[in-house]
């Protein structure tokens, strides 16, 4: 997962992305304001 420049951020369990990076099941996304949590 990457952020391609987005003006609130995407975030990964309460980080702010600065690069590319894997994203694993039961990990928080938030993009803006819409949180998500990814299920595998």
């Amino acid at each position: 997962m990457e952020d391609l420049g987005s003006t609130n951020g995407t975030y990964l369990e309460g980080h702010r992305l600065e690069a590319p990076v894997p994203v694993q099941p039961g990990e928080e996304i938030r993009i803006g304001q819409t949180t998500m949590v990814l299920q595998g």
